[in-house]
């Protein structure tokens, strides 16, 4: 897990590590080693990491992008800075709350976004939404098949509405949002988004939101 927090619940649950930026040449081994450079010259990598200000969430969250959408650097890159751009409108002092910095922020919400574009349509961010606020040491899994959070989904049948919840969890999992640990131990999951990360945990498998 990776988070902002300083808290000494962490510091109870394991060793925490303290993580730095990479630096230019581990941005581009990172993306030449999740993107490769068949298609895209190094250039256009080490331009992205630039844009992504070398952070590994944003890093990695911004590849999953690209290998989900099929989408070149260049184009990933205007959308960010549109992004950037609307946020920098909402936060005119270059960070979100808690000290989330602006291109992380954009790009999670870009990933969000999509997730939530993604069959079935409009479930995924809302969840997320609620996932947010909920307690960031573990949230049960069998609270995704509850009433609340199958109302998301509108849908007459709620069966149907869990099975389209489930399906949106796995969704943000696609787009980098979202863990899925099949163990039965519930362990902490947090991360650097703008969303606290959350986890969900039943006996057979717990959701995590990381990304």
């Amino acid at each position: 897990m990776t988070t902002r927090r300083q808290d000494a619940a962490l510091q109870a649950r394991g060793t925490v590590i303290d993580l730095t930026l990479f630096d230019a040449h581990e941005s581009l081994a990172y993306l030449t080693s999740r993107l490769g450079t068949h298609h895209t010259p190094p250039e256009a990598l080490a331009n992205l990491a630039d844009d992504l200000g070398h952070l590994p969430l944003a890093l990695a969250q911004a590849a999953t992008f690209l290998l989900d959408n099929e989408m070149s650097p260049a184009e990933y890159r205007t959308r960010l800075a549109r992004e950037g751009a609307r946020l920098a409108d909402l936060v005119p002092d270059g960070a979100l709350p808690d000290g989330y910095p602006l291109p992380l922020s954009a790009t999670w919400a870009l990933s969000v976004r999509r997730a939530d574009e993604l069959r079935p349509s409009g479930i995924a961010g809302p969840l997320m939404h609620v996932l947010s606020l909920l307690d960031g040491t573990g949230v049960p899994g069998e609270l995704l098949a509850t009433p609340a959070l199958s109302a998301l989904a509108p849908h007459p049948s709620e069966a149907a509405a869990r099975d389209e919840v489930h399906d949106a969890v796995h969704n943000l999992r696609r787009l980098s949002l979202l863990s899925v640990d099949t163990t039965a131990t519930a362990t902490p999951a947090r991360s650097q988004n703008p969303a606290p990360t959350r986890s969900a945990r039943s006996p057979a498998r717990r959701y995590a939101s990381t990304p």
